[in-house]
């Protein structure tokens, strides 16, 4: 489905119909079980609304303004709020649920929302994607379905936006590299490339022109949680990656194999290759996965 997608916006008498099925798609999959990517969906519900016909968001307009909800809102908010009164409400909610979602994840490695939070959020979501498909759809209905004749869709309005390109592609090739193996196309497939051998069909391990794959590190002990989660998995780590997490909590514990000797730390800090932080640019862009330490490969990140 996610190559069909791709393929029905690339021609112009499927754009539409791949629309569509994108809506539906990327709708579905927040509610699998295991990781609700409700950010990855809503982004790509704007970008495929790119493709839609230039009179889309004058017919959402239209139907919205004539809508009872809408009548509804505009009774409310005349008569008890300033329009600039509400969207300042809306966004410092916003805010405070933003921080409060921040605040969860630097506390310990520990959640503050609480469990149920998820199945708060699944209906609502739902809804968002079903009234995109439904309103979509009436965009499209009788002679609303005519798409635009403009063949510019697929072309740079300013050639200097092309390096955005190959910026992208130089980051998909990212695994092949050497170079980073999470925040690229691959990052959810089962491929390996690690320890200078691939399971890639086509690309071999000998295109691998910089050394970050190649050691792998065995975590066997940490008094940090974030560690000691890589020791109970039995994951490896890449050098670049444990320097990474090590260098965050100086002074924890740590006990960790490479190339067959174990090295025993009773302060991070005591390591100041390992405790010295990553250059921010390079621990910003260059992150890699855990790597299972078999030949086989998960499909996880």
């Amino acid at each position: 489905i996610e190559l069909l997608i791709p393929m029905f916006l690339l021609f112009r008498r499927t754009r539409n119909l791949g629309i569509l099925v994108g809506i539906v798609f990327h709708t579905a999959i927040v509610f699998n079980p295991i990781a609700p990517a409700y950010n990855f969906s809503g982004l790509i519900f704007a970008l495929y609304f790119l493709f839609a016909p230039l009179s889309t968001a004058r017919r959402v307009a239209e139907d919205w303004r004539g809508s009872r909800i809408a009548a509804w809102g505009r009774n409310l908010v005349h008569a008890r709020f300033s329009y600039r009164r509400l969207i300042l409400i809306l966004f410092g909610g916003l805010v405070l649920l933003s921080l409060f979602h921040l605040a969860g994840s630097w506390s310990s490695g520990k959640l503050l929302l609480p469990p149920t939070s998820r199945g708060f959020l699944l209906p609502i979501f739902g809804g968002y994607g079903l009234v995109l498909f439904v309103s979509f759809v009436r965009c499209l209905s009788g002679r609303r379905a005519t798409f635009s004749s403009d063949r510019s869709i697929f072309r740079f309005r300013y050639p200097s936006l092309s390096i955005l390109l190959v910026l992208l592609l130089l980051n998909g090739m990212s695994p092949y590299l050497g170079l980073k193996t999470e925040q690229v196309f691959s990052m959810f497939s089962n491929l390996r490339t690690e320890e200078d051998r691939s399971n890639h069909l086509l690309i071999p391990p000998s295109w691998q022109i910089f050394d970050y794959q190649r050691d792998l590190v065995e975590v066997i002990d940490s008094s940090d949680n974030a560690l000691a989660k890589i020791s109970w998995s039995g994951e490896l780590l890449t050098r670049f990656e444990l320097r990474r997490m090590a260098s965050r909590v100086p002074e924890a514990t740590l006990s960790y194999r490479v190339n067959g000797q174990r090295v025993d730390l009773l302060r991070i800090a005591d390591d100041p290759q390992l405790s010295k932080p990553h250059p921010i640019f390079m621990d910003k862009i260059m992150t890699f996965r855990a790597v299972p330490p078999g030949p086989s490969m998960s499909c996880a990140h």
